[in-house]
């Protein structure tokens, strides 16, 4: 009986020409030798092999094994597999090893997980490798650091405005980059004359010229990070955004990185390697130091995150058109929403959709009064609320509320049961499912709860005073204008608001 047999490629690097092809007829050499036909191939190009989330293919193949779809995995080389450190590596070994499934390379034959020796041989091979890399990655960015303070080319992302060229005794130069380094002075100048990044955005569009990527528009957050360069100004800059995966600068020095850290946006100016009037500037230090004042005051008038700042509607507002967030804003002193869509896209995107804050958080205030204080509609709760309790008491609605959290029970103990033999991409959607079977078996017990204790009525007017007391201080917020206080009201009843606009006829 023949096996059922797959093969796994990966190379981490775009750049490595022809590595998948290498890999395929080293793989398909060995399959010849050993009797195997391969029946599918999963690819990963461009990604670490310790990424194990990132690397799609990678984590489909794992769910096929699950499946039982084939019994061998064949590989190029172990580090091909993934570079794994002991403790990540039995998460992916075991699942495959319970299905019967097992990894063969073309460098090293079939992997050893059924003898303690061929398992401390893998876990040993697989942190040697991490050893290995780890030593790699500290050689190359102190090589990096040397050649930075000699303000040599240190790769990356490049420059806008400038390019490497080489001059005489083959020595690079950093030097400005023709019509590019013009468009650089020109931001520079608009910027320093009063004009917003949403206006600089607009004369760009204007005039056609291209964003670094090539698109026909640029963005505000381009825009920025270009007018915070130093580079402009002469200065060779370097260690300005450390997001190393194993090691960051860290003054004169370097640190591991922590496990899961995440990239630093921008480092503190002391942790730079600067060298000094290394190149043509294209702005002058004094126009570059404006600039730079003029964004960091615009800074402190950021719009806020959900729970800060002034602006108590932030995350809350929706445009009906485009489906974008309402950015908070001040106009001539008074706090208003902008759809972002039209920010940070245009008028080809969407119109300039705006609404003013105080308004708008009265009148919402009166729809929530009329919406859960309105006379009428408590009257009509208050029998709806009886009329249900009253036929829980009959016999066949208790039986089918008893059969509902009867059948919960069995789903969120066979759910649990499940969750150890599930891959590690699975294991937080189920565990979200679970939760959701455990909250609506508590509303449905305390459903049975209220009707055995016949205060369902007491219970509902209980409610609708903490929400009265809710809107009262709601409406004392907006009198007080403390926009802390009208957020955290809001968010008591409001997840989110929707907001269309009609044309003036």
């Amino acid at each position: 009986m023949s096996v059922v047999t797959v093969a796994y490629l990966r190379m981490s690097d775009l750049r490595q020409e022809n590595s998948i092809d290498r890999q395929r007829s080293q793989i398909e050499a060995y399959a010849a030798k050993n009797g195997y036909t391969i029946s599918r191939e999963y690819i990963d190009e461009g990604i670490s092999g310790d990424q194990i989330l990132k690397r799609k293919e990678f984590q489909r193949m794992l769910r096929d094994a699950q499946a039982g779809q084939f019994e061998c995995i064949l590989c190029d080389d172990k580090d091909r597999f993934g570079r794994f450190d002991s403790i990540d590596l039995g998460e992916i070994v075991a699942p495959l090893r319970r299905k019967g499934v097992w990894v063969e390379t073309a460098a090293q034959g079939r992997i050893d997980w059924e003898s303690m020796a061929g398992r401390m041989s893998d876990s040993i091979m697989q942190e040697a490798k991490l050893i290995e890399q780890a030593a790699i990655s500290r050689r190359v960015l102190s090589g990096q650091m040397q050649r930075a303070k000699e303000g040599k080319d240190t790769g990356g992302r490049r420059t806008y405005g400038y390019r490497w060229e080489v001059g005489f005794e083959q020595k690079k130069r950093f030097v400005p980059d023709g019509f590019k380094a013009e468009v650089v002075k020109l931001i520079f100048q608009l910027y320093d004359d009063g004009r917003t990044l949403f206006q600089i955005v607009e004369e760009l569009h204007r005039r056609c010229i291209l964003s670094p990527t090539g698109r026909e528009r640029w963005t505000r957050s381009v825009l920025q990070r270009l007018l915070r360069k130093r580079r402009y100004v002469g200065d060779w800059t370097w260690g300005v955004n450390p997001s190393g995966k194993r090691h960051r600068v860290q003054g004169n020095g370097l640190r591991e990185t922590r496990r899961n850290e995440k990239a630093q946006i921008r480092n503190p100016e002391e942790g730079w390697t600067i060298v000094r009037d290394h190149h043509e500037a294209l702005i002058d230090r004094e126009q570059f130091e404006r600039v730079q004042a003029r964004l960091n005051k615009n800074q402190e008038h950021a719009v806020p995150r959900a729970r800060d700042g002034k602006f108590a509607l932030s995350r809350l507002l929706v445009c009906g058109h485009c489906g974008s967030f309402l950015i908070g804003v001040t106009v001539r002193g008074q706090r208003a929403y902008v759809c972002r869509g039209y920010l940070a896209y245009g008028k080809d995107y969407c119109n300039r959709n705006q609404v003013k804050e105080e308004p708008l958080l009265r009148h919402l205030a009166r729809i929530l009064q009329k919406e859960f204080l309105d006379p009428e509609r408590l009257k009509a709760l208050r029998k709806e609320v009886s009329e249900q309790q009253e036929k829980l008491r009959c016999g066949e609605e208790r039986k089918k509320v008893m059969a509902r959290i009867a059948k919960l029970d069995r789903r969120i103990e066979l759910g649990y049961e499940k969750l150890f033999d599930l891959p590690k991409d699975l294991v937080a959607g189920v565990g979200e499912a679970i939760k959701r079977c455990e909250l609506e078996r508590a509303d449905l017990k305390e459903s049975l709860k209220c009707v055995d204790s016949r205060r369902p009525v007491r219970n509902l007017e209980e409610e609708i005073t903490l929400v009265n007391g809710a809107l009262w201080r709601l409406t004392d917020a907006i009198t007080k204008a403390d926009p802390h206080l009208v957020r955290d009201a809001l968010r008591e009843f409001i997840v989110q608001v929707k907001l269309k606009w009609v044309p003036k006829k």
